[in-house]
């Protein structure tokens, strides 16, 4: 009885202290609703990112557009200046 009282009492002790080592291992108890949270914060997180990245490209985009249209207006400027030039 006294062995057995040990032994259980030694396999007590080495179960707290794995119990002990596990937990101190884990970042914490995580609860679904915790994944959930952080999933939805992520979503949330890449919508801006999105939302910005398609305002940055929409800029560009108009702004490429001015380049080409001015770069055209120009060009066609300078043909009329050198014409002016040929018939002067």
């Amino acid at each position: 009885m006294r062995t057995q009282l040990q032994k259980n009492e030694r396999e007590v002790l080495r179960l707290a202290s794995e119990r002990d080592r596990l937990s101190s291992t884990m970042t914490g108890h995580v609860t679904t609703d915790d994944l959930l949270r952080k999933i939805r914060e992520r979503e949330s997180e890449v919508r801006d990112i999105t939302r910005e990245f398609e305002t940055m490209e929409a800029e560009f985009i108009k702004k490429e557009k001015i380049f080409v249209d001015s770069k055209a207006y120009m060009e066609e400027v300078l043909k009329q200046i050198h014409e002016a030039k040929i018939n002067n």
